[in-house]
């Protein structure tokens, strides 16, 4: 199983994306829809003399949500990120992470959910995170 297939996986144990469709590399225009994207950065954070490694995958988690002058609407599409995100502190605390076939060691959010984009109707949401594991 590919490395994204597994995070996208391993997201519907969320309980707050369970029963959400999560896309890998799409997001489409309506609300409410999830994306999963790999975001480029330098693979190797550390390598040994030994040939093992220290490497990272970064990702991305993206919604579509409805947007507009209702501070309800837009107060929920907070608490969201702010759930997940502590969903995901968590599951790092747990040792559980997602099973990408390496030695994982911890799953980071390297950036707080924030609005990329807004429509007049919706608005684009997006959390970035990153796996830690080790190759040996």
């Amino acid at each position: 199983m590919s490395v994204i297939k597994a995070i996208r996986e391993y997201l519907y144990t969320c309980p707050y994306l369970s029963q959400e469709n999560i896309n890998i590399d799409y997001l489409g225009s309506e609300a409410k829809e999830y994306s999963v994207d790999k975001i480029s950065c330098e693979p190797i954070i550390k390598q040994y003399v030994d040939g093992s490694s220290i490497r990272q995958y970064q990702f991305a988690l993206t919604s579509i949500e409805k947007y507009g002058s209702d501070f309800n609407i837009n107060q929920k599409n907070n608490e969201f990120y702010e759930m997940f995100e502590k969903w995901i502190q968590t599951q790092n605390t747990l040792n559980n992470f997602p099973d990408i076939q390496e030695e994982v060691y911890a799953i980071e959010i390297i950036e707080n959910s924030s609005q990329i984009t807004r429509e007049t109707n919706t608005a684009k949401y997006q959390v970035k995170l990153r796996i830690l594991y080790r190759r040996n």
